[in-house]
């Protein structure tokens, strides 16, 4: 039987930076329910991939957040992992009598993956099935199309948000959001 579990972990200096930083402008239990959701989130992406029987080589956080390097997987293959990590934060939603902070978290979290912007979970989950229904190529410009719009209505969503509450964070946010995605290249095979 081929070993699917030898990886490396590997944490770039900038999240070392970017945690220290969240020390210091967010309560540390809600950090900890943060750390412990995201690791679940991420659990459930790699129980999949060893349930599929691939393998994976290394766990990478950075800025980007987490990012799993996995032998090739199909689009079928690519879909499932891609949706397993949303899922586990769902599941830890039903878990909110006894672990609120955790459940907020975990709700943030898949929320947040589920949207259709490549390289998160949603994204990714998109290009499989565009993938799967058109060419390439095709499937590319229409993910690409479809990231456009929900960027959109991201920042148009912020700019509602920061007029009514008089505070520019979240259209900053939303812009900082866009601008980095929109820097992503959705990758042809």
């Amino acid at each position: 039987m081929t070993q699917v579990v030898d990886f490396s972990l590997k944490v770039t200096p900038q999240a070392y930076f970017y945690a220290a930083f969240m020390l210091i402008v967010i309560p540390l239990p809600w950090i900890v329910a943060w750390f412990l959701a995201a690791l679940i989130h991420e659990f459930y992406h790699c129980i999949v991939t060893v349930l599929l029987g691939k393998r994976i080589y290394s766990l990478e956080i950075g800025l980007n957040g987490a990012q799993i390097y996995t032998e090739p997987l199909s689009e079928v293959e690519t879909l499932l992992c891609a949706l397993a990590g949303p899922f586990g934060g769902i599941l830890l939603i039903s878990l909110s009598t006894y672990i609120p902070r955790i459940a907020v978290c975990a709700l943030f979290q898949s929320a947040f993956n589920l949207l259709p912007v490549y390289p998160l979970d949603g994204g990714r989950a998109l290009l499989s099935i565009a993938r799967h229904f058109l060419k390439e190529e095709t499937a590319a410009k229409a993910c690409a199309v479809i990231r456009l719009v929900a960027l959109i209505i991201i920042v148009a969503f912020a700019a509602v948000v920061s007029f009514h509450n008089k505070g520019a964070l979240p259209l900053l946010l939303a812009i900082a959001l866009a601008v980095r995605m929109m820097k992503i290249k959705i990758p042809c095979k």
